[in-house]
């Protein structure tokens, strides 16, 4: 609608009043609620400005989010990377033992123990069968003793060769020379082998004294640190 006032009826006063109540109808067109203050409220939908965390807010959230060391149980850690061992500490998880002391001790054991020693081996005789398995005599000295008879067990000659008495006799029997030829020179090996001087052997010691000490496991020194 379109205002028109007679400047010459109505005084300044008058006039100012008039316009201020036209904006105000006008205003109030979209059956809007006067607002009795002066102050204009923000509507309900208006957005909340960002407040900027604290830095002490930002500590705790921080902290909110890193896992506790313990679990829920209190018995869970992080797991630590493993610690690398010296060469010198790796030798004394090998628990290395005198030959003799063992020989002495073993009458007091219940049941036979298995003991690592490291000595020099020196072949007795040549290698055989007996009763469907593989029999080698060592000599082992050490700085406790000058020499004790051992018998490496089968099960570990057949793994260091690569083959069983079972197998050799079928090559025999066929008599396939060529394998028979490379199983000899691997028995030589073998046997050859024992004579390192860098070897750790591990023993199985029966209590009784008429049982000879059984090698069950040789390996060199370089193999049994790496290992632990």
């Amino acid at each position: 609608e379109g205002l028109y006032v007679d400047s010459s009826v109505i005084d300044d006063s008058d006039y100012i009043s008039f316009i201020e109540k036209s904006f105000s109808k006008e205003f109030n067109q979209g059956n809007q609620p006067i607002n009795g203050s002066d102050t204009v409220r923000a509507p309900s939908t208006a957005v909340i400005p960002y407040k900027r965390p604290r830095r002490d807010e930002e500590n705790t959230s921080m902290l909110e989010t890193i896992p506790s060391t313990l679990s829920c149980s209190g018995q869970e850690r992080f797991s630590s990377p493993r610690v690398q061992l010296s060469v010198m500490d790796r030798f004394l998880e090998l628990k290395i033992v005198l030959l003799a002391d063992v020989l002495a001790k073993r009458k007091f054991w219940m049941l036979p123990k298995i003991v690592n020693v490291m000595g020099v081996c020196q072949v007795r005789g040549e290698l055989t069968a007996k009763h469907g398995s593989w029999l080698l005599h060592i000599d082992v000295t050490d700085e406790s003793i000058e020499s004790q008879n051992c018998i490496v067990a089968s099960q570990l000659l057949e793994k260091l060769l690569g083959f069983s008495v079972r197998q050799c006799e079928v090559l025999s029997r066929e008599k396939n020379m060529y394998e028979l030829s490379r199983c000899k020179e691997r028995a030589m090996e073998v046997m050859k082998s024992f004579q390192r001087l860098d070897l750790v052997l591990s023993m199985e010691i029966h209590s009784q004294k008429e049982k000879l000490p059984l090698v069950v496991k040789v390996l060199s020194l370089y193999e049994a640190l790496a290992a632990c």
